[in-house]
């Protein structure tokens, strides 16, 4: 099964395996340190933009470790809260926003999302309200591609519902039935049209992954996903249709 850690190549499929990357990224020898009031971040980064966030308390604590990616993807939003639910640590929090503000309200723009903050700890929510660009990142949990918007407009004709080739469903902001006491999550549903792509090599693990930029409604993000997801060839000016976790760290 896909997850936030395969889709930029880094294994997961036991507590041994994750454990043996994060000394891999240890024993590297290229791990920036970033402080923070709530921790400190030791920060790995290969070529394709792919990263590890080590969390680390200031006694040398090791809480978890995030996946992250760089890469060329921009969309404004209008930032109002940071969030913590129970289960974040210290170094862990999300950020409630509004894409494309249209003013300097804090509930208008073209929708509003949840997006994981990998850097958290840096977060200082004296400053927000504030609007910024940012680099948004979608770790793919399930998707589907279409050559073309022919082929896109021909398998929404077997829909229920109909959407457009960039469309964006915040579904991490809505109840659970199951869990109706569920914290929120940076979850969406969207659809956009592929502008670049490229297979990636995890230099660490020699895993493949692949990076696609995608126009979507309100800006452009940056997914990634593991090859096994990918069961059709992927086209510039093709689109793409699926359910994403959100992640973007703050500048």
């Amino acid at each position: 099964m896909a997850s936030n850690y395969s889709a930029i190549g880094i294994p997961d499929d036991s507590n041994e395996s994750l454990q043996q990357f994060i000394q891999q990224v240890l024993e590297s020898g290229d791990v920036d340190v970033n402080d923070t009031p709530e921790g400190k971040y030791y920060i790995w980064q290969e070529n394709s933009g792919g990263q590890a966030w080590l969390q680390v308390t200031h006694d040398n604590e090791l809480l978890g470790v995030a996946p992250a990616f760089i890469g060329q993807s921009q969309l404004t939003a209008r930032i109002s809260r940071f969030i913590q639910s129970e289960q974040d640590n210290d170094l862990e929090g999300a950020i409630y926003a509004w894409a494309n503000p249209q003013d300097d309200s804090e509930d208008s723009g073209d929708y509003p999302f949840l997006c994981d903050v990998v850097n958290a700890g840096a977060v200082n929510e004296a400053n927000l309200p504030i609007t910024l660009t940012l680099n948004v990142s979608a770790f793919a949990h399930e998707l589907t591609l279409f050559a073309d918007e022919q082929e896109f407009k021909q398998a929404q004709q077997q829909q229920d519902a109909i959407f457009s080739s960039q469309s964006f469903i915040p579904t991490g902001l809505f109840n659970d039935e199951q869990y109706p006491d569920a914290p929120p999550k940076p979850l969406a549903y969207f659809i956009g049209h592929i502008v670049d792509h490229k297979l990636c090599r995890h230099p660490l693990t020699n895993n493949q992954y692949y990076w696609m930029l995608v126009k979507t409604l309100g800006g452009t993000i940056d997914v990634v996903s593991a090859t096994e997801l990918i069961e059709e060839p992927i086209n510039n000016g093709g689109i793409i249709s699926g359910r994403f976790w959100l992640s973007t760290i703050i500048s």
